[in-house]
């Protein structure tokens, strides 16, 4: 009985170290995956040439209304002064993403990983 209790446990502890090496295995794929990043997105939406910027001063406070599409995907982007206040990024098939400065799920250093057109 204790030779069978013995090998339960040793199967049930290598059934644990299986998932925990498998959840470790997931977690690093995704972490190291090519991404870009929510900081990365604005600057490259705000230094792109084919940008189109509007500017509204509000209270004495300027935001800047960014809109690009490139290859059939839309970017838009809301700051006030230099602070992103809003992105998404969609198409007509898919919605991609969307950030908001208040919610605090996602950083503006979080490597996303959707596809983006270069």
């Amino acid at each position: 009985m204790k030779e069978q209790m013995s090998n339960l446990f040793h199967q049930l502890k290598q059934s644990v170290s299986d998932a925990s090496d498998k959840l470790y295995d997931k977690v690093h794929t995704l972490h190291s995956s090519p991404g870009v990043s929510v900081f990365e997105l604005y600057e490259w939406i705000k230094e792109n040439p084919s940008t189109i910027v509007q500017n509204q001063t509000l209270l004495g406070i300027s935001y800047y209304f960014y809109r690009l599409e490139v290859d059939g995907v839309f970017f838009y982007m809301e700051t006030k002064y230099d602070y992103l206040l809003y992105m998404t990024i969609y198409s007509s098939k898919r919605h991609y993403f969307t950030y908001h400065s208040y919610q605090d799920s996602l950083s503006t250093v979080t490597p996303l990983t959707f596809p983006i057109t270069k």
